[in-house]
């Protein structure tokens, strides 16, 4: 009968995560057996010196090797001048400490050339020295656990520790979980360190799920973590951008006051959040080592720092990164201004906002229009808030600051935006005893667009008068929202009138403002409507879909007041989030 094969992938992982130790047995077949030993006997010779597996990580200055043991790949000379005893305790040194081909060395010579039986001490050597990461690998330790297996060597508790160890450095997950249902079925236990080569191997494989849950298991059972486990953890999750869960191992660790966090972890944590503005781990790690000055972040780092905390509205956040780059006489560019701004303005702190507004003109750094959107938009959501923010910069003018144009604009663009064209007048009216310079083009625009918002067409040409009073230019968007201004009332030949001096200029409209002039006309049965379609085809605008439109409802009443009432919203939308 044909033997089923199963397919052995990722999926399979997945449903069957306790896979049995059958498989061990496949995957050794399919290495060539481990030449390093040859099997003679089973007796265990009278001189072995009993083999403990211990972690590479855990020697220390209080338990060094010792010093009349030889070092270094030993030549033939020296082997043949070296004791037994001597020999085993290099191994056990050499296999520690991840020295591959050495340990290799040793146990040749000594089955070859001093006839040592293969035992479980000299195996464990082998299996051992395969945490080294450029010559160990989990080929060669399941090529060493067949060959034992073939010659009748049961592993013990050493062994199983000494593979953990190993595949923690080199993971493979059937090897793994065969070597786990087998000390299960044994009854082993996993010892301290053994969890740790397990969830260490489980980091590699990046099944952070499953070392999050083991971790969990060792904190239930009161075993104490070690400080580096944490800290690979961190790094994993960090570089995952598994913000959340680093934070809650961070907070964890804090809690339990764990006196062994390393400083690069924390630092990774900061430098990976405020890069993916995660606010609640920048600002846990800014507050617990930057403030306390354990951590002293690059400019590049501060620079995330602020930005995060201009995104969430964190004033008190972004203060202090600017002490810290003012400690090291940092030139503040626009980009660090606009930051703090915005996180001004996020936190519903306007005054401070516009008094950073200021601060800008005052340092020679010349705000932009972008500078303002993250006022403009807190200023439009309250019903007071552009009446409280010109208050604000007459208080400011008092105490003898120098209030930039763009800053009226502003508060005049929210007013705008409210539908408030009276009160936007009313500040045009108080322009001048704010700001010498008087009124710009922009801030024109800004309270026609009120005007139409308002439908008050007779404010729209008092505003007209007043610029060519005032020798003030309009651009090709002063035109435009005057014609939409001129479209919203019966007689609309003022917009021809502005559309003739805006094409002698060289400018045209934007194609909203000429769909509303053609369904203007079209509501009213000019046949202009068709002249401009012409027009627009001259400037290579799409008409066609218009053309459709307009043989459809020409002389449908009620078919162009329904199509050109959204054409007028859509444009008043545009020009509302438009850079004027």
């Amino acid at each position: 009968m044909a033997t089923t094969k199963v397919a052995i992938d990722g999926l399979w992982h997945c449903l069957r995560p306790a896979f049995s130790s059958f498989a061990l047995a496949g995957f050794s077949k399919a290495i060539p057996s481990y030449a390093g030993i040859h099997t003679k006997s089973l007796r265990t010779p009278p001189n072995e010196i009993k083999f403990r597996t211990k972690p590479f990580y855990s020697k220390s200055p209080h338990n060094p090797r010792p010093q009349e043991q030889p070092k270094g790949r030993l030549s033939n000379e020296e082997l043949a001048n070296c004791s037994n005893d001597t020999l085993y305790g290099k191994l056990l040194w050499d296999s520690l400490e991840g020295n591959f081909r050495q340990t290799q060395q040793i146990v040749d010579y000594l089955v070859r050339e001093r006839h040592e039986q293969p035992s479980l001490t000299l195996y464990a050597a082998l299996i051992q020295s395969n945490i080294c990461p450029l010559h160990g690998s989990a080929g060669t330790v399941a090529a060493i656990l067949n060959e034992m297996k073939e010659a009748g060597i049961v592993p013990d508790s050493d062994i199983y520790s000494a593979v953990l160890q190993a595949l923690s450095v080199h993971p493979d997950y059937i090897l793994r979980n065969a070597i786990l249902n087998e000390m299960h079925q044994r009854w082993f236990n996993l010892k301290r360190q053994g969890w740790h080569d397990l969830i260490g191997g489980l980091i590699r494989e990046r099944q952070y799920e499953l070392a999050l849950d083991k971790i969990e298991h060792l904190q239930r059972g009161g075993i104490r973590v070690a400080s580096w486990l944490y800290d690979q953890l961190t790094y994993a999750l960090c570089d995952a951008e598994e913000l959340d869960e680093a934070l809650k191992i961070m907070r964890f660790r804090v809690m339990y006051e764990d006196q062994e966090i390393s400083g690069s972890s924390w630092y990774c944590l900061l430098d990976v959040a405020s890069r993916w503005y995660h606010y609640d781990a920048t600002r846990y790690v800014w507050k617990k080592r930057v403030e306390t000055h354990f951590i002293n972040p690059s400019d590049g780092m501060c620079l995330n720092v602020l930005n995060t905390a201009a995104r969430h509205g964190d004033s008190v956040l972004a203060l202090d990164v600017f002490r810290v780059l003012s400690n090291r006489s940092v030139k503040f560019e626009m980009h660090h201004y606009e930051a703090l701004l915005e996180a001004y303005a996020g936190g519903g702190d306007v005054k401070s906002a516009l008094t950073v507004l200021c601060a800008m003109g005052d340092s020679g750094i010349e705000p932009s229009e972008a500078s303002t959107r993250a006022i403009y938009k807190s200023l439009r959501e309250q019903p007071e808030g552009p009446k409280e923010a010109f208050e604000v910069l007459r208080l400011l003018r008092k105490n003898g600051r120098t209030i930039p144009i763009i800053a009226v604009n502003c508060i005049l663009d929210a007013s705008s935006f409210q539908g408030n064209a009276m009160l936007a007048l009313e500040h045009y009216k108080q322009l001048r005893g704010l700001c010498p310079d008087g009124p710009n083009t922009t801030t024109f625009n800004l309270l026609v667009r009120a005007c139409g918002v308002s439908h008050r067409k007779d404010l729209a040409l008092f505003l007209v008068s007043e610029m060519q009073a005032l020798g003030v230019s309009p651009d090709s968007l002063t035109y435009d929202r005057l014609l939409l201004v001129c479209l919203q009332e019966g007689d609309y030949e003022d917009a021809f009138k502005y559309l003739g001096e805006m094409e002698k200029r060289g400018w045209a409209p934007r194609p909203g403002t000429w769909k509303a002039l053609v369904a203007k006309c079209a509501a009213a049965g000019d046949r202009r409507a068709w002249e401009l379609i012409d027009r627009m085809d001259e400037r290579g605008l799409d008409t066609v879909k218009i053309c459709d439109w307009l043989n459809e409802v020409w002389g449908k009443t009620d078919e162009l007041e329904k199509v050109e009432k959204p054409e007028s919203e859509r444009t008043t939308e545009r020009s509302q989030g438009a850079a004027v």
